[in-house]
Formats: structure tokens, C-alpha cells, sequence
């Protein structure tokens, strides 16, 4: 179980350095002037190849992370809710109880997580930008 669990980890890790990889890689237009410094994340609009649209893959997966991050946070507010619920219907079962606190603790850590990446994402989408 442990082998299979470490072979998923690492195709992931490979995987985001594929990616990762492939966002950095400088596109050759005609119209650019590598020379003048210029290249495809100063210079969008004039230096990415034909038929190449001007929205750039790092503004996509900046979009894409903002739009899973809220969802985590809804769906952490839903849990938390859920867990809320299950908590004052557990009708003092000390099972249920507990469980219900388990639902508020990991609710409340998931909004934390997501918030926290958030702000550490767009820090630092103001800071590179």
C-alpha cells in the first residue's frame, strides 16, 4: 500500500515539474526582439506565435487556484454548518459528540488552509507582478 501511495506522489511531483516547466518556455515569433529583452511575459501581445491567444498559461492556472480555493472554502463553510447540525442533534450521544467536533475542527482547519493559501497566492502575485 505504501509502494502505490509513494509511486502516486511521485508521478504528481513529476507531473507539476512538467508543467511547471512547460510555462516558462520561450516561445520564438518572428516579431520579437530578444536582443531589446523582450520576450513572451513582458511583451505578450507582440511576441507569442501566430494563432497563440493573448491570455498566457500562468494567468489561467492563477484563475484556476482562486476559483478551487473558494470552492474549498464553500464547501469547508458547508462542513462546517454540517457539523454544527450533527452537533446539536447528537442529543448528548458522546459519539456523536465527538464526531460532530471532529466535522467543526477539520472544517474550521480547511477554511484556515485554503485562506491562508489564498493570501499567501495573491502576496505573491503582487510581489512577481
Amino acid at each position: 500500500m505504501k509502494s502505490l501511495t509513494l509511486k502516486k506522489t511521485t508521478l504528481f511531483v513529476l507531473s507539476i515539474f512538467v508543467v511547471s516547466s512547460l510555462l516558462f518556455v520561450n516561445y520564438t515569433g518572428a516579431e520579437c526582439d530578444y536582443e531589446g529583452g523582450k520576450n513572451m511575459f513582458n511583451d505578450p501581445v507582440n511576441c507569442l506565435p501566430a494563432g497563440v491567444p493573448d491570455s498566457l498559461i500562468p494567468d489561467v492556472i492563477d484563475a484556476a487556484v482562486s476559483e478551487l480555493l473558494k470552492l474549498a472554502v464553500a464547501i469547508s463553510v458547508v462542513a462546517l454548518i454540517y457539523g454544527g447540525l450533527y452537533y446539536v442533534s447528537s442529543s448528548g450521544d458522546m459519539q456523536k459528540t465527538e464526531n460532530a467536533k471532529k466535522i467543526v475542527k477539520y472544517a474550521l482547519l480547511g477554511i484556515f488552509v485554503a485562506g491562508t493559501s489564498f493570501a499567501i497566492i495573491k502576496i505573491l502575485d503582487t510581489i512577481f507582478h
